[in-house]
């Protein structure tokens, strides 16, 4: 009985460590993953942020697409009520973020994307006319 007890701890041990381990790695990245509601594809690299429009207020409405500099359709997002987004690059390098919504000016960003998630914010312009 003495071995299976200890076995039983070092396996809840090992079990703490590693969620531990997971929870550092996580790092800045935990807290949109949470607001995001998202679990990054497995190998992919989490781009997240909000979308506002006027005054600083949300656009839900609003899409974002994540595509290659040759224009590669990777990633697409509804941004959520209080305009949260979250898409995946598949890799490190350069994409396009491009943001959409009706009653506003279309924008693109470039962004580069490195080995841990990336926060990037838009904000849009009412259409013209």
């Amino acid at each position: 009985m003495d071995a299976l007890k200890r076995a039983m701890e070092q396996h809840e041990a090992a079990e703490r460590r590693l969620t531990e381990e997971i929870a550092r790695a996580a790092g800045r990245c935990a807290e949109y993953v949470t607001w995001a509601g998202l679990i990054p594809a497995s190998g992919s690299i989490p781009v997240l942020g909000r979308v506002r429009g006027a005054e600083n207020a949300p656009v839900p409405q609003a899409e974002v697409t994540l595509t290659s500099v040759e224009g590669l359709q990777l990633s697409r997002s509804e941004v959520r009520p209080d305009g949260s987004y979250a898409v995946n690059a598949p890799d490190v390098g350069s994409y396009v973020l491009i943001t959409t919504a009706d009653g506003y000016d279309p924008q693109e960003s470039t962004i580069v994307v490195d080995d841990e998630s990336v926060v990037h914010d838009v904000l849009l312009t009412s259409a013209s006319g």
